[in-house]
Order: C-alpha cells, then structure tokens, then sequence
C-alpha cells in the first residue's frame, strides 16, 4: 500500500512504525496514533496471558521445530507436488505469525492478527507429531510414539483446561472508564442528547463538524452531514482531523474561529464535548494536552503561526 498509487493516504503508517522502533519523528498525526492504548506496546499482563494457557511455549516450540524437519523431509523420498505446497504453506505461516507477533509487540492493535496466528501454529503440535520421532520403523519408534501422543493429549487437553477455567482472566479486561477515562454511562448519556439535538435543530445536509467518536455517533443516528470521518486512512480525513482539533486546544475563540472558516471544513455546525476537554489519553495526558503538543508540532514542522 505505500508504494502504490496514493502513498500519501498510508504514509502515516509507516510512520508509526518507525516511531515505536524509535527511528522516526513525531509529528501531529504520530502524535495523534502514539497516544491511543490500542496504538501502544502489547502490555506485560496479556503477554502475561499468552505464556500461561501455553499458546506461546506451543508456538515456539512448532516454530523453532520446522527448520530442523525441513533437513528430514529434504533428505527423505521425493515429495509430491501437493506436499511441497503444504509444508511451503507451514513455513510461511510460521514467517506470518513471527511478524504479527512483532507488530503486536510494537502495537497492541495487531494482536488480534497475532493471536489467530498463534493458534494455528500451535495447532501443528499434534498434525506434526509423525515428524518428531521420524518414519522409522525400529522397535523403539512405536514407543516413542505412543509417548510423545499421549504427552501431546496432556497438553492439549491442559491447554483446554485453561481457557474453561480462567476464561474471565484471559479476557481483555473492558475498564468502567472506556472514553478518554471518562464512565461509560456518562458517554451513553451525553450520545443520546447529541442525537437528540442534531435531529432536532438541523436540517438534512447541515455541515457538522466534531472529534472522531462523536462523527460516528452523528453519522449512525442522524441526517447531518459530518465532516470529520470516523476512520483515517487518507490525506483528506487526516487534515479535517487537523483543523478539528483546534476546537479542543488552547487557542483563542478568534483564532478557533479563524480556521474554521478558512479552511475547507466551513462547518455550519460545531460539537463540541465536555467529555473530551477532561479526559486522557492512553498515556495518561490530557487529551487538550495532547493536541495542543500536535499542532505545535505541526507549526513548526511548517513554518508558521498556522493557528493563532
């Protein structure tokens, strides 16, 4: 996706990226990703998790056995065509779940790429079994076997165990403070009297102008036209973002009012939310904070006193 037609949509990416391997520069919209939690370092907690039901001593194992069975397939009888593409298939995966693993580690977001991958190695435990002892036909090959069978029931069945018994724990706990550390009932509330006013005092077609959690509100539930998109993902949205985030700064009225009609944006409408003046982000900085530190960053990065 960057290299082709429209990099600029998903230069914001790669940029993320080289943030948390520290090789890159924050600027607004890094700013913007780095400070959400599902943006920042998988926690220890669920890493945590992982180790204990077995999913990662699972994973490992099967990863750091397919090289080693790679030289005992090369140097058994001629592999037929549909079984060069299945063990092709094994080793890509283990490839696959090594760099989600990676991501996710980088940023909490990608474990649920990294987890389904994780499952689907650790499940090669059992269906590689024939390959831990060989093919062999010595007396203490159906022994070894027959071992190695049942110690791999045990830990499947150990694995299942688990997961039935501490289902609540492996889960993701969801925190009463969902929004910006703000109550969850406290959010309900305040959805419903937006949409309440929205339908009530505009017209089909207004031009309303709020953050990304109330634009997916308004656009759910209302007939207004919203002008920041609840996603992110090309250079138009990202500067809408830019020039909404000046309602929640420290500038001036004037100033405020200044760039929104200067810019593209020309709302009829602004919403403006109580919740997110007083709430934090991910890291624990004031979300205002937040975007304050953004648009100087932004300033600077282009020479100027772009917002008053």
């Amino acid at each position: 996706l960057l290299f082709r037609d429209g990099a600029d949509d998903h230069s914001h990416v790669l940029q993320v990226l080289l943030y948390r391997l520290g090789g890159g520069e924050s600027n607004f919209h890094v700013n913007f990703y780095a400070n959400q939690p599902e943006f920042m370092p998988l926690p220890g907690h669920i890493w945590s998790q992982l180790v204990t039901s077995a999913l990662v001593p699972c994973a490992l194992a099967v990863t750091i056995a397919l090289p080693l069975l790679s030289f005992q397939w090369g140097a058994g009888p001629a592999l037929s065509p549909r079984e060069v593409r299945a063990k092709a298939g094994l080793v890509l995966l283990a490839f696959q779940t090594l760099g989600c693993v990676c991501m996710a580690t980088l940023m909490m977001r990608f474990v649920g790429l990294a987890v389904p991958h994780m499952c689907l190695l650790a499940s090669l435990v059992t269906s590689l079994e024939p390959y831990w002892v060989g093919r062999g036909s010595g007396r203490g090959a159906p022994r070894y076997r027959g071992l190695l069978q049942t110690s791999l029931s045990a830990i499947t069945m150990g694995m299942a165990w688990y997961l039935c018994a501490h289902v609540s724990s492996t889960m993701v706990p969801v925190p009463k403070q969902t929004l910006l550390g703000v109550d969850s009932s406290a959010n309900v509330r305040a959805n419903v009297m937006l949409l309440r006013w929205i339908k009530k005092h505009t017209i089909a077609g207004s031009r309303v102008l709020a953050s990304m959690p109330d634009s997916s509100i308004i656009k759910a539930g209302g007939h207004a036209s919203i002008l920041v998109h609840p996603q992110y993902e090309n250079v138009g949205l990202r500067s809408a973002v830019l020039n909404m985030s000046v309602i929640y700064s420290s500038r001036t009225p004037r100033a405020v009012h200044n760039v929104l009609v200067s810019s593209a944006l020309k709302p009829d409408f602004v919403v403006l939310n109580a919740n997110s003046c007083q709430g934090r982000v991910g890291t624990g900085t004031p979300y205002t904070e937040m975007l304050d530190k953004g648009l100087e960053q932004y300033e600077v990065a282009n020479g100027g006193n772009l917002f008053g």
